[in-house]
């Protein structure tokens, strides 16, 4: 069978729309006005972004590549309004992720992001089970992954408190993993095969979306929402450093198994699957790039007479190319 990314397929309409107006359609999900999530990255998601992300209806999800005390300070930057909806914090399955999670339970942090390149690990349920022990759904949720098969996704989609899962693996602009491990599978493809078997849990497509097209391909095979990073990692509002490079200004965008991110919280790290990239810069702000990308959605879902996420994955068509 072959492994379809976002380039290997095109959106055909085969409907007559009577939508009259973009503004006629919902791209809701749950309490997101917007199904963008910025991810848990040191040059994407800070308190700052994960506040403008919240104000903009996406969400945000703040890296933890910073020690625990500056991590709530971000938390608590991005609650700037009791009428948000909720930003979410990351944590790892080792190390100081117990300590984390409580010190960010204790200022009133409910959403988690259990961040690990392989979703499917027993000992992220045995982290799971410990952490939520005796909480509600209401007290607590996790998001996690990250997974390509419906095998590791139904396993996932068992798991109480799991709200959403990450689905795509070595599809992000500064991953090395399939060079690394031989693993890969094209987005479109990972995409259709967990929401095959979803059930509870959100899907959430991360991993290859530069683009608008990129967004509305993976909402119209299956997914809930779409992840951002080397996106918003070149807006004029991310953490990324700004640098100049022949004569060229740039934002240095780090993966999250880079050696310069592991060597922060790691002693001597080894096995490296990210890489630091360049990313053009042109002054794009964050409300810029979410308004353009939501922009394309609509316009999507106009095509297919769709006004709202529900009927545009109904009255999707595509081809391959």
């Amino acid at each position: 069978m072959r492994s379809l990314g976002f380039d290997d397929i095109t959106l055909v309409p085969r409907v007559v729309s009577n939508i009259e107006s973009r503004d006629d359609i919902s791209t809701k999900v749950r309490a997101m006005s917007v199904p963008i999530v910025a991810a848990p990255m040191k040059d994407v998601c800070d308190g700052t972004v994960a506040f403008r992300m919240e104000r903009l209806g996406g969400m945000g999800i703040i890296h933890r590549f910073m020690p625990i005390n500056e991590q709530i300070e971000c938390w608590k930057h991005s609650r700037q309004s009791d009428n948000m909806h909720g930003s979410a914090c990351a944590i790892g399955i080792n190390g100081d992720s117990v300590e984390r999670f409580h010190a960010l339970r204790e200022v009133g942090c409910k959403i988690f992001c259990i961040d690990t390149a392989n979703g499917a690990n027993a000992k992220l349920a045995k982290v799971i089970e410990s952490l939520g022990h005796g909480m509600s759904v209401d007290e607590i949720g996790f998001i996690v992954g990250n997974v390509a098969s419906k095998e590791c996704y139904q396993w996932l989609d068992s798991l109480p408190h799991v709200i959403a899962i990450r689905v795509g693996i070595a599809g992000g602009a500064a991953c090395t993993t399939k060079n690394a491990t031989g693993i890969s599978y094209g987005m479109v493809s990972s995409i259709m095969e967990c929401a095959s078997v979803k059930k509870n849990a959100l899907l959430i497509a991360d991993g290859g979306i530069q683009e608008p097209r990129d967004m509305c391909k993976a909402i119209a095979v299956g997914a809930d929402m779409v992840m951002l990073g080397s996106c918003i990692a070149a807006t004029s509002d991310s953490p990324a450093e700004l640098v100049k490079q022949d004569g060229k200004f740039v934002k240095v965008y780090h993966g999250s198994a880079s050696f310069e991110i592991q060597k922060e919280y790691r002693n001597n790290p080894k096995y490296i699957e990210g890489r630091v990239r360049f990313l053009e810069y042109e002054g794009e702000s964050l409300e810029d790039l979410v308004t353009r990308f939501s922009d394309g959605l609509r316009s999507s879902m106009s095509y297919f007479n769709a006004k709202n996420l529900d009927e545009f994955r109904a009255h999707a068509t595509w081809e391959e190319k």
